[in-house]
């Protein structure tokens, strides 16, 4: 394998390679359950968001810690990040967790498939379904674009992310509804995931970030 440079965000501890492997078809014997999103025996579902994990390939370097940490500690951003993302939960057992944009850090990701790995591990241990939208930072300057973070998303385990019509802009404008746990085809809450986009297509006009399009608010209310 030849090798790759540290990556910006990268970690003294960090290796110079990294690969990953993925293994097409399912293991005989052991199918993955089929998971619906329904309602509790109180009628109660809970959802976690998380959001700006911004891992890296390899461990990841700390910024504007909190509580700020001494100078000479070694700070290891993204074990921390994981660490704190368990012990959540741990604690709070979601139904679902909506990962909601800037999952990877783009520019310190030379293999941004084991970044995102790393990001939705804790949910596939836990068998807790999960979904997908991304930021400004996912793709930007990484190995994949958002088309191809989401194409990768969608085959791993656990995932509810989609992309959605062809016809609505961005990529990942998708619906599920939970159900009761008596009627799964009924619907007791509707969830709608839409692409906000990255920056603003005229910045001199409207700087800062993109919006959501109109096509995507008749989606939305269709």
């Amino acid at each position: 394998m030849g090798k790759l440079s540290p990556a910006p965000g990268s970690h003294k501890h960090d290796k110079e390679g990294y690969i990953s492997l993925k293994r097409t078809g399912k293991a005989k014997g052991s199918p993955l359950p089929e998971i619906n999103l329904l309602l509790d025996s109180k009628d109660n579902f809970k959802i976690l968001q998380v959001a700006d994990l911004h891992f890296s390939t390899g461990h990841g370097i700390c910024r504007d810690t909190f509580p700020a940490l001494e100078t000479n500690v070694e700070c290891l951003a993204d074990d921390r990040t994981l660490a704190f993302v368990e012990k959540v939960l741990d604690l709070e057992k979601p139904d679902l967790v909506v990962l909601t944009g800037d999952q990877i850090f783009g520019e310190s990701c030379p293999d941004s498939e084991t970044a995102l790995l790393k990001a939705v591990a804790p949910f596939i241990k836990r068998k807790i379904p999960y979904t997908f939208s991304f930021g400004n930072h996912d793709d930007e300057e990484g190995s994949l674009s958002a088309s191809q973070l989401l194409s990768f998303v969608l085959t791993l385990p656990y995932s509810y992310a989609s992309f959605g019509p062809s016809d609505v802009s961005g990529n990942g404008n998708y619906v599920w509804t939970v159900s009761p746990k008596n009627n799964k085809k009924a619907a007791a809450i509707t969830l709608y995931f839409l692409d906000s986009h990255k920056y603003s297509p005229y910045p001199k006009t409207y700087p800062g970030y993109d919006w959501i399009k109109e096509d995507q608010i008749k989606f939305r209310t269709c």
